[in-house]
């Protein structure tokens, strides 16, 4: 407070009084007399007091705070002491509870991996289950299939009385025959009466297992179509043997199958009533001459519904892509179009709402010249096509349009339109032009002969007149319009007329097609062989095969029913599998073409190139999807394409004749037809006498095979055989019925080896086939230059089961060790080393030395009667004995003919099987090595008759010739050794089942006159100039062989070449067509026919395929360039002239290493040069020494290689 006081100083009061100063005090002012500073306050005292007290309660609280602090100075501190160890206690606790939390963190983390271990545990243990109970799910349905297919041969048969041997397989099998009337004895593998108490009739259900599935079926079949049925006068009935499972759940359903069945039956009827017979679509192509202009237009709308149109093919619509909608009338269901950018041209196919059409695919030309649409019409596949041609000559435009014709292998073309040029220039105009066609007219018929496509309006009217279009300018018709369709549709013609000429230049042309019932399309399975790269596939097949096995190959099973039943349920599954991998492609298909969707979508909005790489990845990847299989462009598959599309349609069979003259076309009548004819041929006509057929044997001197061939012929089949024969059959072969290819068996070998192994061995011993082996499939092949009307002129060929031909090949290896060794050497075919063409040259050389000679003589080619297909089993089994065959070996040739069965394929109907008693089945592996042996009595009997005369050359007599059954009989003294001759065929085919067909039998005289042959018996063809042998024109002079085969041969294959030009084929297509077309024809001529060739031949030949081609362009490669190997930058392109001069190396050859009794003309030769050997001719030095050794034209054209540089 002093301190504060002290700021202020105390003055007094202030006084008014001056004072007195001295001279000394005026220069030292007063104290008192100086006023304050200006900044020094006045202390009042209220400010004073204030001061004051604020003072005295700071001093006042520094005091008690002083006491205080001195008073409460223990206590703080003992409380500070306290507070330390408080909070030493704390830190403490807090350890221990630090320590606690961890250890319960711990124990937490314990506890939650241990709730996640059993979690995991929980969920595999779920997972577990789950797939227990799936595989338990799955387990029951394989025992109830199992069950089932144990019960797939069983049935129960109620109202049997219960007596003694009333149950028997004997009995069951007699009950069967008896109350179905079935034709033959239903084979029961065993029998029994059902464990259930008795029926209150007193007779217990009989259960009986059936053999063979297929007499399961027909005896349930007749069950149901035969009631009432009864056996000894008592009713019976005869049910399926369904396990309880199978019954309990028919059961459940019987009301809802009462009512699917009424409506089923009901909509059938229905159908039936509609279409039992197929549909009758009516056609039109018309030129309209435009649309464009509103009366027009419907005036031709007005005469298309007059005519009661269904698919409208119009041409020259003039309508722009604004103005289809005006082809959008009423009874218009489906329409397509092509336009040109002006109101000119135009195309279109417009078809009727009534008729069921599904769209697959749509081409339209930009230029407005064609629309092309496939689909499926009453589901028949079509290709649908409207073409409005150019009016002037344009071949490229037809050969381009034709190229681009799709799905041609697979659905049936139907072309309309107007083409703007005449087919006919005699026929097809009202006063012709021109004698010759025009380029256009050429390429049309080029496709419709190379494509089996008609004419429908000439095909129906041959020689008549008929016009499409009319021409003021010049006053003149012509037909210009046309319908071309599959030629396996002509039969479903039944209308093609043109129509006035109203409205439009052009008339209307009507076509009435009756689409046949798609019923009647016979599509069996066949094993894919995409699979075979499979490895997903092969895995799956492989764990099905090792599993089937396991479960079914069960001691006392037959091996016969194990393969049968492995074959049913394999095939089973590889369906399945097929319909996943279609189901999965289908699905991915879908996917890949959204997500392209997607991107363009997006690209639209915002284009980038990385949308643009994203769309051409996916679109890869579709086509991926797409493609099975990648094919080299190069190759002939265009070509291939056509030749194979044309050879379906010659193997359609339009019509034929019926034994009663009448003509049929429906192809279920065809196929009746030729079921009736073969089930005559293949029924013997002889009875199996021995007495008959022993004698006529025992008389000749046939060849016996040695011990050891015997006993290897005997022996049992092995494994390594089986291995072997399934091994050398060939790939790419048609399938038999059960549609499994023998790619399918060398795929799965390791596996169906020991199986197929013991079913063979088991079908040995019992001499009988399981059933499946026992069917096979005939399609017929049209032979070249026959009536094709007539039921015999086809070839029939039988489709086998590849375990089939397994089995037979077996029985071919073993046959072809031992036939060169019994079978005499004028039989050449299928027969080890040997060759047609030595037959051919023998000829030749008989031929000639019989002119020279000047003595009658007389080769007669016998045509056989479909000689393989009228073998007589016994007679073969006898043959086979006398030829000293052993019992085993017979036994295993006789399993293959025990009760063989056939069905009839043609024009996609399949028939009903029928049992075949005779014949040799073409196709087989083991037929061309039984016949051999079959026709060789025939042989021998000829050769040992003294009364038939052959031809004498040298030391040795030639009296026959045989390449399989083509025969022929060389007879000299012919008014003696005819008569003998036909006695030999006549009792050769008493026995044998053989007959000669005398009328297409062709007799070549030589050194005779006319009258000299007429006296002669037998009524055969003669043919005094030449005839065919083996593919062969035979005439007597050499200068006319070289002109009927070799220049024949040369002016064919130009016309091929010619024919071939417009195919749109690479350079190299062209090529390998060369090889694989022309080649293999010129080669085997090369072979038959050893004639000297000139150089000039050859050159001509190379000048046409050099044409070929580079399509009669300037050639850009030398074609000695092209015919040098690909490692000499060539393209292997044959060269002919080598190929002739190798051909004549392998008689050099033979001249040097074979003898006369393997091949026969060896020893004729031999015989012309006399005192040389033939070893020599291949080292002469000139052409002169040869000429001093012989003349024989032959020897001279084989020699000609050493030669002719």
């Amino acid at each position: 407070m002093a301190t504060n006081l002290r700021k202020y100083k105390y003055t007094g009061p202030p006084s008014t009084r001056p004072s007195a100063t001295s001279t000394s005090s005026s220069t030292v002012p007063s104290e008192r007399s100086t006023p304050p500073p200006p900044d020094t306050p006045v202390m009042d005292a209220t400010a004073l007091k204030s001061e004051i007290l604020l003072a005295l309660k700071a001093d006042i609280s520094a005091v008690v705070k002083s006491e205080l602090k001195n008073a409460l100075a223990e206590d703080f501190d003992s409380l500070k002491v306290e507070i330390q160890g408080v909070k030493a206690e704390i830190v403490s606790n807090m350890a221990a509870v630090h320590s606690e939390v961890d250890q319960v963190k711990v124990a937490l983390k314990d506890v939650e991996e241990g709730l996640s271990t059993w979690s995991d545990e929980v969920t595999i243990l779920q997972t577990t289950v789950t797939g227990l109970k799936a595989e338990l799910a799955e387990l029951r349905e394989k025992c109830v299939d199992m069950e089932g297919r144990m019960r797939r041969c069983n049935i129960r048969i109620l109202g049997v009385a219960e007596t003694s041997g009333s149950c028997s397989t004997a009995s069951v099998s007699k009950i069967l025959r008896e109350t179905l009337q079935l034709d033959r004895d239903v084979l029961v593998d065993r029998s029994h009466r059902s464990l259930a108490s008795k029926r209150p009739d007193g007779k217990p259900r009989a259960i009986a297992k059936l053999h063979y599935y297929q007499d399961c079926t027909e005896v349930l079949t007749r069950a149901r179509t035969r009631t009432p049925l009864r056996f000894n006068g008592d009713p019976i009935a005869i049910f399926p043997d369904y396990s309880p499972s199978v019954a309990k759940a028919r059961m459940s359903g019987t009301e809802s199958c009462s009512q699917l069945d009424f409506a089923s039956r009901t909509r059938e009827r229905k159908r039936n009533s509609q279409t039992s017979e197929g549909s009758l679509v009516n056609f039109v192509s018309w030129n309209v001459k435009s649309l464009n202009h509103p009366v027009k237009r419907n005036k031709i709308f007005a005469h298309l519904k007059q005519l009661n149109v269904d698919v409208a093919f119009l041409q020259e619509t003039h309508l722009r892509t604004v103005d289809h909608f005006r082809l959008r009338k009423g009874w218009v269901g489906h329409m397509f179009h092509s336009n040109f950018n002006s109101k000119s041209r135009g195309a279109a196919i417009l078809i009727n709402k009534k008729v069921p059409f599904t769209v697959s695919s749509v081409e339209a030309d930009s230029s407005g010249r064609y629309i092309i649409v496939v689909g499926q019409l009453y589901t028949f596949p079509v290709i649908l096509a409207n073409i409005y041609a150019p009016n002037w000559d344009n071949p490229k435009f037809f050969s381009d349009f034709f190229s681009n014709l799709p799905n041609m292998l697979t659905h049936h073309l139907i072309l309309g339109g107007d083409m703007n040029c005449v087919l006919s220039p005699v026929l097809d105009r009202s006063s012709p032009k021109r004698a010759s066609l025009s380029k256009s007219a050429r390429a049309i018929q080029l496709f419709l002969e190379s494509y089996g496509v008609a004419d429908t309006w000439r095909f129906r009217n041959p020689g008549s007149r008929g016009y499409s279009f009319f021409s003021p300018v010049h006053g003149t018709y012509s037909r210009i319009d046309y319908f071309f369709v599959d030629k396996r549709l002509l039969s479903f013609v039944t209308k093609c007329d043109y129509e006035a000429i109203v409205i439009s230049d052009h008339g209307p042309l009507l076509m009435n097609i009756h689409i046949p019932n798609p019923q009647l399309s016979y599509r069996p399975w066949r094993f894919n062989p995409l699979f075979l790269s499979d490895e997903v596939f092969i895995n799956f097949i492989t764990s099905e095969i090792k599993q089937f096995l396991e479960i079914n190959q069960t001691p006392g099973m037959s091996y016969l029913t194990v393969w049968e039943a492995l074959k049913a349920y394999l095939r089973g599954q590889v369906i399945l599998y097929g319909a996943h991998i279609k189901k999965t492609e289908t699905a991915r298909l879908r996917v890949l073409t959204d997500e392209i969707l997607e991107i363009d979508k997006l690209n639209s909005l915002s284009p980038s190139a990385e949308t643009v790489k994203k769309r051409i990845k996916a679109e890869a990847a579709m086509a991926r999807t797409r493609y099975h299989y990648y094919e080299f462009g190069n190759k002939t598959s265009k070509l291939l394409a056509w030749q194979i599309k044309k050879k379906d349609t010659e193997k359609f069979i339009q019509s034929i004749k019926a034994e009663d003259g009448r003509h049929l076309e429906n192809s279920r009548d065809i196929n009746s037809e030729f079921k009736k004819y073969y089930q005559a041929l293949y029924k013997t006509d002889l009875e199996n006498d021995n007495t008959r057929i022993k004698p006529f044997l025992s008389q000749l001197p046939l060849s016996k095979i040695s011990t050891t061939d015997k006993d290897m012929l005997d022996k049992e089949i092995s494994e390594e055989e089986v291995l072997l024969a399934i091994k050398s059959l060939q790939n790419n072969k048609a399938p038999g019925p059960d549609g499994f290819s023998i790619e399918y068996f060398k795929l799965f070998l390791e596996k169906l080896l020991t199986p197929l192994t013991n079913m063979i061995k088991e079908a040995f011993q019992k001499a009988s086939l399981p059933q499946s082996l026992e069917l096979a499939t005939i399609t017929l092949l049209p032979k070249p230059g026959k009536d094709p009307q007539r039921c015999g002129n086809y070839r029939p060929l039988s489709l086998l089961n590849s375990d089939y031909k397994v089995l037979s090949k077996i029985i071919a290896s073993r046959l072809e060790k031992v036939i060169p060794k019994i079978i005499h050497a004028d039989q050449t075919g299928f027969v080890k080393n040997r060759q047609g063409a030595d037959n051919v040259r023998r000829l030749f050389h008989i031929i000639d030395i019989a002119k020279r000679q000047g003595h009658p003589l007389v080769i007669v080619s016998m045509d056989a009667e479909k000689a393989f297909d009228r073998i007589e089993p016994g007679f073969l089994f006898e043959t086979l004995k006398a030829m000293n065959f052993g019992d085993s070996f017979i036994r295993y040739v006789k399993t293959l003919f025990n009760g063989p069965r056939s069905q009839i394929l043609t024009n996609g109907v399949m028939s009903d099987a029928f049992t075949l008693s005779r014949g040799c089945r073409q196709g087989c592996p083991s037929s061309p090595g039984l016949f051999s042996i079959a026709i060789e009595p025939l042989a021998n009997v000829i050769r040992s008759d003294l009364s038939i005369t052959g031809i004498k050359i040298g030391t040795e007599e030639h009296k026959l010739a045989l390449y399989a059954d083509d025969l022929l009989v060389f007879i000299s003294q012919p008014a003696k050794s005819f008569p003998p001759f036909l006695t030999c065929l006549k009792s050769y085919s008493a026995v044998s089942g053989y007959k000669i067909n005398y009328s297409k039998s062709e007799a070549f005289p030589i050194n005779m006159t006319e009258q000299q042959t007429k006296v002669l018996p037998g009524s055969f063809k003669w043919c005094p100039d030449s005839f065919k042998y083996l593919g062969v024109i035979v005439c007597s002079s050499c200068n006319k062989v070289y002109q009927e085969n070799y220049i024949s041969l040369i002016n064919k294959a130009k016309a091929d070449l010619q024919r071939w030009m417009d195919i749109p084929l690479s350079l190299i297509g062209r090529v390998n067509t060369i090889k694989m077309n022309l080649l293999p024809k010129f080669i085997y001529i090369f072979h038959c026919i050893p004639l000297k060739v000139l150089i000039t031949f050859f050159k001509e030949l190379d000048r046409a395929i050099s044409l070929f081609l580079w399509r009669k362009k300037v050639p850009r490669v030398k074609l000695l360039t092209l015919q040098a190997p690909y490692s000499k930058g060539g393209l292997n392109l044959p060269n002919f002239r080598i190929y002739y001069l190798a051909s004549q190396l392998r008689m050099l050859w033979m001249w040097i290493f074979s003898k006369g009794n393997d091949v026969r003309w060896i020893s004729i030769e031999q015989q012309e040069l006399k005192s040389t050997s033939l070893a020599v001719i291949p080292f002469l030095g000139s052409k002169k020494q040869l000429s001093t050794i012989t003349t024989n034209t032959l020897m001279h054209g084989s020699s000609y290689i050493l030669f002719w540089a």
